[in-house]
Order: C-alpha cells, then structure tokens, then sequence
C-alpha cells in the first residue's frame, strides 16, 4: 500500500490559479473534463528542471505546463496534484 497526499483544488482555483500567470485558461475545457470527475498530476524535480518560461507562449497549454509554471513562480509548492471537476 503507498500512501500520497494532494494538493487538491477545485477547477474554478484551477483557472483562478492560472490567470495569476497571465493566463486565460478553462481547465474543464482543456481537459474536456466530465462532471463529477477529478484529474491527477505530479510536479518533481525533473519537471522544474525542464520548465522554460516561453512555455506558457506555446498554442496549446496543458493542466501539467500551468502547474509546473505555478510551482516554478512559487505560486503552489512540487508534489501530487487533485483537480476536483463537478457542476
């Protein structure tokens, strides 16, 4: 058995997180998310260390890009991620 802890957050904190980046971005679009479903994450090192700002320039951004930017600015502290969807 292994046992995680998550951050955990609504989609609306999803998207209110996001736009402290600048950023107009619907989580439940993006992830074409169901209601009544949640979405997990992870943000390490590894991810840190490949994250780049123009990044977030990019056309098309995933939930996992605007998380590792979010811990990358400080905004969130690395670790499991939880993104609850329901409406």
């Amino acid at each position: 058995m292994k046992i995680k802890t998550f951050t955990t957050m609504d989609y609306n904190e999803f998207d209110e997180l996001a736009a402290k980046l600048g950023l107009d971005f619907n989580f439940c679009a993006e992830q074409e998310a169901s209601n009544d479903s949640e979405y997990s994450f992870n943000v390490d090192d590894r991810d840190l260390a490949a994250y780049k700002p123009e990044h977030l320039k990019l056309p098309y951004l995933s939930a996992h890009t605007v998380l590792v930017a979010l811990v990358a600015k400080g905004l969130l502290n690395k670790g499991d991620f939880l993104v609850e969807v329901s409406w």
